[in-house]
């Protein structure tokens, strides 16, 4: 499988960005395929390691494009008022990309402590460019893949927050990652 939007022939380097699991760090070679490494996950059931890879693997906006996406598809579980604005806030910020929607995403992620996939969405816009401070601080820009640990977050904790059944969290992660592969594959990521 061939994947447009990541550049890489290999995976050295996007798992440079961030911490494999034990598990994964064993069976694996820097020199192998992104498709290879991510079969290898599914066969193991690695979800985890599949999301970390595919938000760091994807471009910064098709990333969180995915987090948006995947929120979206479990809405029904985020009932509470600041987790439901949030999905219409990031719609607003790929739309316009401009400062004040990026700034309200970072506001609602505090609101919400970081206790949701929601807030850690909102958190990936916040984290995606731009000053992570207050506007009256001076100018500090966010390292580089802090979106893709928020990305991270956001997919992992709407699929598995408050679900207790395994076969559903199972399929969530399915569902998820096949549409992180159509996005990777330049498709829309709507399956």
């Amino acid at each position: 499988m061939k994947f447009k939007k990541i550049p890489d022939n290999t995976i050295a380097n996007i798992i440079k960005n961030y911490q494999l699991s034990e598990e994964l760090a064993q069976q694996i070679q820097p020199d192998m395929a992104p498709d290879e490494f991510l079969q290898l996950t599914a066969d193991r059931e690695l979800y985890t390691d599949a999301v970390a890879f595919m938000a760091h693997a994807l471009p910064l906006r098709e990333s969180i494009y995915w987090a948006f996406l995947t929120v979206s598809f479990l809405k029904d579980k985020f009932t509470d008022e600041i987790s439901a604005r949030i999905p219409g806030t990031v719609e607003d910020w790929f739309k316009s990309s401009d400062e004040a929607n990026r700034r309200i995403c970072g506001e609602l992620a505090d609101a919400l402590q970081l206790k949701n996939g929601p807030a850690w969405l909102a958190e990936a816009v916040f984290w995606s460019g731009g000053s992570i401070l207050s506007p009256k601080d001076p100018e500090t820009q966010p390292p580089a893949y802090l979106y893709a640990k928020a990305v991270f977050g956001a997919v992992c904790l709407s699929i598995s927050l408050d679900e207790e059944d395994p076969s559903v969290i199972k399929a969530n992660f399915k569902k998820a990652l096949r549409i992180a592969f159509n996005i990777a594959q330049g498709g829309d990521g709507k399956i």
